[in-house]
């Protein structure tokens, strides 16, 4: 027959578990999250006119040096 504390220090085992698992999976979610919204930000930069302009002086600059 199991007794109440079996049953008991069962639950409390599944129950850490279950909150390993959801911490594991949440993380890894927020981490996906993280890395979309760092290369949303990296395409809106690229895709700045001034960081295009500032990308022509410079290949300009490193043709007109090496000439």
């Amino acid at each position: 027959m199991v007794d109440i504390q079996t049953v008991g220090v069962l639950a409390t085992a599944a129950s850490v578990s279950e909150a390993a698992i959801y911490y594991i999976l949440t993380l890894r979610n927020t981490i996906d999250n993280r890395k979309a919204q760092l290369l949303m930000e990296y395409n809106k930069m690229v895709s700045s006119k001034e960081w295009l302009i500032d990308l022509h002086e410079s290949l300009n600059y490193e043709c007109a040096r090496i000439i």
